[in-house]
């Protein structure tokens, strides 16, 4: 049952506080929690050197740059500033409360601006996703090529082979940190909204709930691996 589906304890809780007569598959808060430990460094995997041998294509330049906005924090806001920058020198890697530390300490008219930056927030990662699945199948197509190529070769080269493998993994390992950015983003708006609605009680959560559940869709399919169109 994907989190989308799942309608616990904080729907009887926006029962409660919003009155919503009952719990919508399409809008809830019982999502599955992921363990907020994920590791997102950016450092280059072993035999990355292999890798630099073999020419990146138009296809993997341009993954590099649709997945960037979602593994570099630095590029995002609320994500960032002192705050986040401080908790990421000292860890190593975002926690899921820290787009809400980071969301509290911003200056709102009135509190219900929270709930809209995290509805703009959410709404920009979901227009940006088609492109960035777009990306990730394009590269994973090109590798599989290169896979062919290699197989089909009359005078193998063991260099050469060893520099696509490890292109190849180095493909798979930063597909791997857009997935776990990606639901480390889910689970750190998730983990906002649950606050906020205990914090500041407004109408503003059924719309970003409503959201919420449409990312989770996105996010079900990264973990799967579903990248392209077809699935």
């Amino acid at each position: 049952m994907t989190p989308a589906h799942r309608c616990v304890r904080f729907g009887f809780l926006m029962l409660g506080v919003l009155g919503v007569a009952a719990c919508a598959p399409t809008a809830d808060f019982g999502r599955v929690r992921q363990a907020p430990g994920v590791d997102l460094s950016l450092s280059a995997p072993r035999g990355a050197d292999a890798a630099r041998t073999l020419a990146l294509t138009d296809q993997e330049r341009l993954m590099a740059s649709k997945v960037h906005r979602f593994v570099s924090f630095s590029q995002n806001q609320p994500w960032t500033g002192a705050a986040l920058q401080s908790v990421r020198a000292q860890s190593g890697r975002p926690q899921t409360r820290n787009y809400y530390e980071r969301l509290r300490k911003q200056d709102f008219a009135s509190s219900p601006g929270r709930y809209r930056r995290m509805l703009n927030d959410i709404e920009l990662d979901i227009l940006t996703l088609p492109s960035v699945f777009g990306a990730i199948c394009g590269v994973r197509e090109i590798d599989r090529r290169r896979a062919i190529a290699q197989t089909g070769l009359s005078q193998p080269d063991p260099d050469a082979a060893l520099a696509r493998e490890h292109r190849e993994n180095q493909n798979i390992r930063t597909i791997a940190r857009f997935v776990d950015a990606l639901a480390l983003r889910y689970e750190s708006y998730v983990f906002a909204l649950e606050q906020l609605l205990v914090e500041t009680p407004h109408e503003e959560a059924r719309a970003v709930d409503a959201r919420l559940s449409n990312l989770a869709v996105s996010v079900e399919r990264a973990r799967a691996g579903q990248f392209c169109s077809s699935g």
